[in-house]
């Protein structure tokens, strides 16, 4: 079934990047990642990484402020919680939660980790704290997901003052934490310089585009997840784009490599991350005879199309079925249950249309009862439409109860 365009019809793609939402920044605390590293391999229980995108008060930390959701329904408290192996003061965005939080070999992983407690912190490069509580972290990958980026910074030279594995090259310095502990990979040994001459960072300035090769990486040698890119001078004006690494470069505690990276910087002005606001809905037809579906709310996307007229999603907000949507579910991998389907978070807005909509790989989301919903169209079919893929635990593969693929209407607009 093909989707309906509130009015206004097609949007030029000129029209489009002049349009302006508001800016994800840091000024609400955010828990970035939940990364499950290690099964049974910390004295036989697991180690699982989080990252918040400020800076945590080691004091205000417990293992009881934390509540880790499993896939076979059973919530677990950690059973420790420390800021190690980061070892400095201004390392204090990532926390190892401690405790029994699944079992690889019988299928069993945690789903999603929920701030239950109240932690003190505060912005990088800012030195003003306070409490905050109530946060979910995104949906956790399986165990033999490799490592990636989840957050990116420049770093204030003063928090680098009296740090021993500081970079004593260069002028400008960029964070880039990733969801666990790296090393080389293949060896396990601290990185390099084939890792140094992998990164690369892009920035914007006075209209051109420019790519750098690091100088040096500080932060070495002390097992944690991040590394201190050093750059000579980037002008302090500069919009800093991406950092970028190719796959198996770096690899986790469990051996994994990372895949390709190329991770987006956030901006702290508005004006310098444009992004579309989206409204959507979708729900199964008037007549049909089986469980209804109901679901709406707002999609937040990049502002440029690329050549097949795809926009990129970056954040939802909404509800199924009177369930709170709590967050995209990751692009290139599948919501349990449905192996081998990927889902891409792109919404096709086809030179060709009018009526924009998702595409065949199609929008993956998470709701806060842990299931997962996965909406796609259906361009193989004799008759194309969109259908709503609906996963339950215990997860098994394939449509089948308490599972379910039901045919849905969907519609999607640029809020304007």
């Amino acid at each position: 079934m093909t989707t309906e365009l509130e009015s206004k019809t097609l949007v030029s793609p000129k029209k489009i990047r002049q349009k302006y939402a508001d800016v994800i920044n840091r000024k609400k605390p955010r828990l970035l990642s939940a990364f499950w590293g290690l099964d049974n391999g910390i004295n036989g229980l697991d180690g699982m990484p989080i990252t918040f995108s400020w800076l945590i008060n080691p004091a205000s930390i417990a293992p009881n402020d934390f509540r880790v959701i499993r896939s076979d329904g059973i919530f677990t408290t950690p059973t420790g919680a420390t800021l190690l192996p980061a070892n400095e003061s201004n390392e204090t965005q990532t926390i190892l939660l401690i405790g029994d939080f699944g079992d690889a070999a019988t299928d069993v992983r945690p789903v999603r980790v929920q701030l239950v407690g109240e932690l003190v912190g505060h912005p990088p490069n800012s030195t003003h704290s306070k409490p905050f509580f109530n946060l979910i972290s995104p949906p956790i990958l399986p165990l033999e997901a490799g490592p990636y980026i989840v957050d990116a910074w420049r770093i204030n030279p003063a928090l680098l003052v009296s740090d021993p594995n500081a970079s004593t090259v260069g002028s400008t310095f960029i964070r880039v934490v990733w969801s666990g502990g790296i090393t080389d990979y293949p060896t396990g040994n601290e990185v390099g310089v084939d890792v140094t001459q992998a990164y690369r960072l892009t920035y914007l300035y006075q209209g051109k585009i420019a790519s750098l090769t690091p100088l040096d990486i500080g932060d070495l040698n002390d097992g944690d997840n991040m590394h201190d890119l050093s750059f000579p001078e980037i002008p302090a004006d500069a919009k800093l784009l991406s950092i970028i690494l190719p796959n198996g470069y770096v690899e986790d505690p469990n051996g994994d490599p990372n895949p390709s990276q190329s991770f987006r910087l956030k901006s702290s002005s508005s004006e310098d991350a444009p992004t579309l606001k989206w409204r959507w809905r979708y729900e199964t037809p008037k007549n049909f005879a089986g469980a209804k579906i109901k679901a709406r709310g707002t999609l937040i996307t990049d502002t440029d199309p690329d050549a097949d007229g795809y926009f990129n999603a970056m954040s939802i907000k909404g509800k199924r079925n009177g369930g709170r949507i709590t967050g995209l579910y990751p692009a290139g991998t599948s919501i349990p249950g449905n192996t081998p389907y990927a889902g891409d978070n792109l919404i096709d807005f086809e030179k060709t249309t009018t009526n924009p909509r998702l595409t065949k790989n199609g929008l993956q989301f998470l709701i806060e009862d842990g299931s997962y919903s996965y909406v796609f169209f259906a361009d193989f079919l004799e008759s194309p439409r969109h259908l709503e893929y609906h996963s339950l635990p215990p997860y098994t593969e394939g449509p089948f109860a308490p599972n379910s693929e039901t045919s849905v209407s969907f519609q999607i607009s640029l809020i304007t």
